[in-house]
């Protein structure tokens, strides 16, 4: 292929680009990544690594190489096989963009991410307001509002909780360049991402966007040896927008109050026993529920504690678990383990939540090494997402740790050869 060097690069950045922005599309995703990989096939020689970015790719792999370790430890191979190859992007990013032999433009990156993914949220948006009126109107007036996110969501084929783990960060990508771009329109596209942070309504995004939005001005701030004062005006200015944004969706929205309290902690007593309600489909809290699953899973786990069940039998020794324990509501709603830590616990045994663990602290390590509020704030919403959901299980989750934790390894790489 005769590219130049500087053609080769531009294509290698869009569709990292367009991977990153479209993972909420599995089957287009899918295909980007499948060019993606074809098209550095005809550019791996000039791929290289030392034994530092060994390190860093079996780091970045290490959930998938323990599908490979455990992979006898599964009851059918079929869906052995299938697990394994669900984490195998966790292998070919780093190998690519771990072992490239440029630095990656992470600002250029970053900013057309951002672009992309307010635009197709904004198109998305309109196209759910017109194809589903009726659903959109009801939730204006404040009716059934404990769907509304989920119903958006729905309506192009994903996942709330994942969705916004991914909205998430680019509206913190956003406030993030506003800082490295000095372009005033970034805290415009900001505040747009924080809406549909907010529309989709997911607890955990929500307050993880708040706090590392707060953290990315405070990290900024002191980086350009800002005084306390100036710290404080940005603060203060961040603060009021913020409050301005959800005092405006709460009074649009009034049932959003009810769920982030009364709704988060009822039945608190009801652990293990959600069957006891009158209701359990509709009256238990979201956190009861989560406890329970976790109780029954350490139980489970503590059963086979050094090798597990095996990825692709753990979940229905979890649903047994639940019918032999008589928890009906959640064996008939079979319901995964809600936390990855636990999840990879009751997968691979012991060794499975060590790894894990590296897995996730290691994009915290990046940040630290690298300086970078950004990727902090990453590793925050990795690691405080998969404590109440489990994302290596799914494509999106997978696609999205995989794909940025090798973007970041690759910007550590080059930093410590400048430094050399």
């Amino acid at each position: 292929m005769n590219l130049s060097e500087k053609k080769q690069n531009n294509i290698f950045i869009i569709l990292i680009c367009l991977i990153a922005s479209t993972i909420i599309f599995r089957e287009f995703s899918t295909g980007l990544i499948i060019l993606f990989a074809l098209f550095n096939v005809f550019f791996f020689k000039k791929t290289h690594f030392k034994k530092r970015d060994i390190v860093f790719i079996l780091i970045i792999a290490s959930p998938f190489l323990l599908d490979i370790l455990f992979f006898w430890n599964n009851d059918s191979f079929f869906l052995g096989l299938k697990s394994a190859e669900k984490r195998f992007s966790l292998i070919l990013f780093p190998i690519i963009l771990v072992g490239h032999y440029k630095k990656i433009n992470l600002k250029m990156l970053l900013k057309c991410y951002v672009l992309i993914t307010t635009i197709l949220l904004t198109i998305l948006f309109c196209r759910y307001i017109i194809l589903n009126t009726n659903d959109f109107l009801k939730y204006a007036n404040g009716i059934d509002l404990w769907e509304i996110g989920y119903h958006f969501a729905n309506s192009f084929g994903t996942h709330a909780p994942a969705l916004n783990m991914h909205v998430s960060f680019a509206a913190l990508a956003a406030l993030y360049m506003l800082f490295k771009d000095s372009k005033h329109y970034y805290f415009l596209l900001y505040l747009i991402l924080f809406f549909f942070v907010l529309y989709i309504n997911t607890r955990i995004a929500i307050v993880n966007c708040i706090v590392c939005s707060l953290l990315i001005l405070v990290l900024e701030f002191f980086k350009k040896k800002k005084q306390l004062k100036e710290i404080f005006k940005g603060i203060l200015v961040l603060g009021v927008a913020l409050f301005i944004c959800l005092s405006l969706f709460t009074l649009a929205f009034p049932r959003v109050i009810e769920k982030f309290t009364t709704d988060s902690f009822s039945n608190m007593d009801k652990i293990g026993r959600i069957d006891e309600l009158e209701k359990p489909e509709t009256k238990h809290g979201s956190l009861v529920m989560r406890l329970s699953i976790w109780k029954a899973s350490l139980e489970l786990a503590k059963e086979n504690l050094w090798i597990g069940y095996g990825a692709s039998d753990s979940k229905r020794e979890l649903v047994n678990y639940f019918e032999k324990t008589n928890q009906k509501h959640l064996a008939k709603w079979k319901f995964p383990v809600h936390n990855q830590y636990i999840d990879f616990l009751l997968k691979f045994g012991i060794f499975g939540s060590i790894v894990v663990i590296v897995f996730v602290l290691f994009i915290g390590y990046l940040g630290l090494k690298l300086e970078s509020s950004i990727i902090i704030c990453f590793f925050i919403i990795f690691f405080v997402s998969n404590l109440t959901d489990d994302f290596l299980i799914r494509y999106d989750g997978i696609i999205f740790s995989g794909l940025w934790a090798s973007i970041f390894a690759n910007q550590l790489k080059f930093k410590l050869i400048e430094k050399n």
